[in-house]
């Protein structure tokens, strides 16, 4: 179908989950947004642990004030955001601890945040990590899972510059 990723790829040219959990797609998110891919194209993970990682390598370029969400850039121009759960831009800074600064270079896999999954909870949102790129519109992609459980070391997207 989309052979060319498949023969053509190379690991920088991947998205890895942000998290350990259960897949989903964005049209299964409870915000309207989100689902509606406004963001741009992605996915999320259903979070079973209290950390959250980086899905590519490149450098943060922003960080929420409260840590729900951080964005990435890689050296190719893929933008990435990392999203941590819904409405949680209401939530004070004590639900997220972030573990990386703007400017700082990451690899895929880096720990971006500790999440206390307890005040979430409290709160009532549940511990979805999406991931959005949000210039998707710059992209074909090749979804290699869409479901299931997933750790930070699996890959779920590969991607290519449109031509």
């Amino acid at each position: 179908m989309i052979g060319w990723l498949r023969k053509n790829s190379k690991e920088d040219n991947v998205i890895y989950s942000p998290a350990v959990g259960k897949l989903g797609a964005l049209e299964n998110s409870k915000d309207p947004v989100f689902a509606a891919k406004t963001m741009g194209e992605g996915f999320l993970v259903l979070n079973s642990e209290d950390e959250v990682y980086a899905p590519i390598t490149g450098q943060v370029v922003s960080i929420f004030p409260t840590g729900h969400a951080y964005g990435i850039i890689n050296d190719k121009g893929l933008e990435v955001m990392v999203h941590i759960g819904v409405d949680t831009v209401n939530l004070g800074d004590e639900a997220f601890d972030p573990c990386v600064r703007v400017g700082q270079h990451v690899k895929a896999h880096d720990l971006l945040c500790k999440v206390n999954r307890e005040e979430l909870k409290r709160a009532g949102i549940a511990p979805e990590v999406y991931v959005f790129v949000t210039n998707s519109d710059n992209f074909e992609f090749e979804y290699l899972l869409k479901d299931g459980y997933v750790d930070e070391r699996k890959t779920i997207l590969k991607w290519r510059e449109k031509i």
